[in-house]
């Protein structure tokens, strides 16, 4: 409070008004004082002019007579007055006649010390007969008399200014803290209780002005009364804000609960979404993959064309209704949060060309360039979640293929690091299809968004695929983005944080494969011709280029090639059906012969040629990986491939199959049938259990459905692992669990019960087989 005194306005007023009034009078002081020395300095020139000018004339006569003892008689009697310390007289040729000093010495002479402190007087001596000058007489006064003189005044106006200023600072003060600083003092302290603090309290008081301050006529009481005025003012807010505040607090806690409530809704509701899209899910894979396999079935029996025709519109139509089911499970995981990602190595150009061949029927039909091409440097062997990459590029392939009639498909990819991440790869899928409006591309990865509404009517679609892919890009670190011009074709772009894993070992086998063979090219898609060129140079420098009519001739022997290459790379297209036939008896072309064919059905027709060399017939889409595992192929060790017709064949391994479903059963039967494989099967978990307890013999793999009656797969699994008996013809029982949900969470269930590897319905035979492979079941 002390502190907040001295810092008051009334007290900074008071230090200020007596700073100024005390500069001030110390100012007059000294004026008055230099004024006073002046004074005294001209009172004691007159009074030397006074004494000298008795004596002059006598002087003047006694210098005029020549007469030296009057002269020093009469400067002796000026000397004896007290205010006059020497006398010099000088003839009228500046010639020093006297000198005499009262010198308290005695040597009747000063030093330039002791004359610094004297005021001297210079006066004429005048002929007494007339008005020639004679000399001169100079009188010397200390100039200490001066001081003296003044300093009795000084000390009479020092006193007086110190007992004024003392009783003034006195008066001073005491008005100012009557009518200033008490009022002020009051005043702040009224202030100091508007803390917030303090006012904000239910018991808080607003005093009133005990004294008359408040009723002055002056600024200090009209301060005041504006002061009492907004104290009341603010009383009043304060009470109106108290009140709001605590009506705040309740509709607050109010909101509160409801939107916890509300949360809390929400929540079941997401999660009851949730298991309904994944139970549906369930429900509709589970007969999904009755039909789709029968489908297959039908596949490989004798059908006519009409039946052909329409066991494909079955398949094709269930891969159609998987992919929805797929992205409207896939984009509920995403709203809620639970998709996961993986973080594995893998074969980046694999991955690309297992994507591609899904569509290589399509690009066969509709006659399209399919190709996959990388730039060098770009790494192969990556690490990151390959089933949503591969995810990705499905669903911007089936955009590109299923808006584009004429012309190419291309994918393309390259390394495009930036200062945060170096290790970013930019994946492009070109078509020539029929492009997308600049209105319609701000929208377009937006849900269940499509160009216009005549897209899902003429190409069908959710619109989900694209908005899936976008998220998924997201969560990879990357972003995706079109370029395109409506009626010209689109370029979807999309770039992912991928690390390098390495090379692939294959690359020094295939060094060695290709050392020192020459290899010529004959294509009339240069752009193919480019990606096969890339493939091999790394691993051959022995590259040419062949034109079409060269090759022609060499065929029908009017010409031959420059040298016979080692491996001759030929586009189908360059080459007729005649061609093709008088090249199946001509061995002098090359050694080995890989030909390219954008038609599956030539290609086929290829296959079942005879040439008198090695050959090789590859389908769309062409890329390196493609180029490079055909010339292993051709070149390498001879590998016979058994192929499994109908029952001929029987695989000596020992299964048993617990489905409850009748119709998967005939599925799963027909399909282990295709591959050797003559299984037992059963309807539910506890006839599994009691097979695999009772049988005579021991079984080397189980295909456990996991959602049965009478007793699950998750338990019937669990109590066979407790079991468990030798496999007869394996290292040991391989269990694999089969189901209709197709969530991660599944198949990670699945392993920690103990089962060996999960397979998702609706399934297609190579994917059992693949399973069967991996858990070496089947080699």
């Amino acid at each position: 409070m002390l502190n907040n005194v001295k810092n008051s306005l009334a007290s900074r007023l008071l230090r200020v008004s007596l700073g100024i009034y005390l500069f001030i009078a110390v100012a007059l002081t000294l004026g008055q004082l230099a004024l006073e020395f002046q004074n005294e300095k001209q009172r004691l020139t007159e009074e030397v002019s006074g004494k000298v000018e008795l004596f002059t004339p006598i002087i003047a006569q006694a210098l005029w007579n020549f007469d030296d003892s009057q002269i020093e008689v009469t400067a002796n009697s000026i000397l004896t007055t007290d205010q006059i310390v020497g006398v010099e007289i000088y003839d009228e040729r500046g010639k020093k006649v006297f000198s005499g000093w009262n010198d308290p010495s005695g040597t009747g002479s000063l030093d330039s010390t002791q004359k610094s402190g004297i005021y001297t007087y210079s006066y004429p001596l005048i002929e007494p007969a007339g008005n020639r000058p004679l000399g001169q007489i100079v009188v010397s006064t200390r100039a200490f008399v001066v001081v003296e003189r003044a300093a009795y005044s000084f000390k009479i106006t020092v006193v007086s200014a110190v007992i004024k200023t003392i009783f003034l600072c006195l008066i001073f003060f005491f008005v100012l803290k009557h009518i200033l600083v008490a009022p002020l003092g009051r005043l702040t302290a009224r202030v100091n209780e508007l803390n917030p603090d303090v006012t904000t309290k239910d018991n808080a008081d607003f005093l009133e002005f005990e004294d008359k301050s408040a009723y002055r006529d002056d600024e200090l009481g009209l301060l005041i009364q504006s002061f009492s005025s907004m104290q009341e003012a603010i009383k009043e807010k304060n009470d109106a804000i108290l009140s709001y505040q605590h009506d705040l607090e309740e509709k607050v806690d109010e909101r509160t609960n409801s939107i916890r409530t509300l949360n809390e809704q929400l929540l079941v509701a997401s999660q009851a979404k949730i298991d309904f899209l994944a139970n549906m899910s369930h429900e509709i894979r589970t007969p999904m993959n009755g039909v789709y396999g029968i489908a297959e079935l039908l596949n490989d029996t004798d059908l006519t064309e009409d039946q052909q025709e329409y066991v494909d519109i079955i398949q094709s139509s269930c891969q159609a209704l998987i992919t929805v089911i797929n992205d409207i499970l896939d984009f509920s995981k995403m709203e809620a949060g639970n998709l996961q990602l993986e973080n594995i190595p893998f074969d980046l150009e694999q991955l690309l060309f297992d994507c591609g061949s899904i569509f290589a029927l399509t690009a066969s039909e509709k006659n399209l360039r399919f190709s996959i091409s990388f730039d060098q440097d770009t790494p192969v062997i990556v690490s990151g979640d390959p089933t949503r990459l591969r995810q990705i590029v499905l669903n911007l392939l089936g955009n590109a293929f299923k808006f584009t009639k004429t012309g190419a498909v291309d994918i393309r990819v390259f390394s495009s690091p930036t200062i945060s991440t170096p290790n970013r790869l930019r994946f492009e899928i070109a078509d020539t299809g029929i492009g997308i409006s600049t209105s319609a591309l701000p929208s377009l990865f937006e849900t269940f968004s499509q160009a216009d509404s005549s897209t899902s009517r003429n190409y069908g679609g959710t619109g989900l695929g694209l908005a899936i892919s976008k998220r998924l890009v997201e969560l990879m670190g990357g972003e995706i983005g079109v370029n395109s011009e409506f009626g010209l074709g689109s370029t979807f772009w999309f770039s992912v944080v991928t690390e390098s894993a390495g090379q692939s070992n294959e690359c020094d086998s295939f060094y060695e494969l290709m050392k020192n063979k020459s290899v010529a090219l004959c294509y009339e898609d240069k752009t193919l011709e480019k990606i096969t060129s890339d493939a091999i140079f790394p691993y051959s420098e022995l590259i040419t280029h062949v034109e079409s009519e060269s090759l022609r001739s060499s065929i029908y022997a009017t010409s031959c090639l420059d040298e016979k290459p080692n491996v001759l790379i030929v586009e189908a297209h360059n080459l007729t059906d005649l061609d093709i036939e008088q090249l199946a008896n001509k061995s002098s072309v090359t050694d080995y012969l890989l030909v390219y064919c954008h038609s599956l059905e030539r290609a086929s027709d290829l296959r079942k040629l005879t040439f008198p060399f090695p050959h090789r017939v590859l389908q769309p889409p062409l890329s390196g990986a493609a180029i490079r595992h055909g010339l292993v192929s051709l070149m390498g060790e001879e590998q016979v491939e058994i192929e499994i017709a109908g029952a001929d064949l029987v695989i000596d391994m020992n299964v048993l199959v617990a489905e409850d479903n009748d119709v998967n059963q005939v599925v799963i039967k027909g399909a282990l049938k295709k591959l050797g494989i003559i299984p037992d099967v059963v309807n539910n978990g506890r006839e599994a259990i009691d097979r695999y307890a009772k049988s005579e013999k021991n079984y080397d793999l189980i295909l456990m459905d996991c959602e049965m009656p009478v007793l699950d797969g998750w338990n019937a699994t669990k109590k066979i692992r407790d079991m468990e008996k030798p496999a007869p013809h394996i290292d040991k029982l391989v269990i694999v669990g089969v189901s209709a949900h197709a969530i991660v969470s599944e198949k990670q269930k699945a392993l920690d019960l103990g089962m060996d590897d999960f397979l998702t319905k609706p399934y297609t035979r190579a994917e059992l087989k693949a399973i069967l492979v991996k858990n070496n079941i089947l080699q």
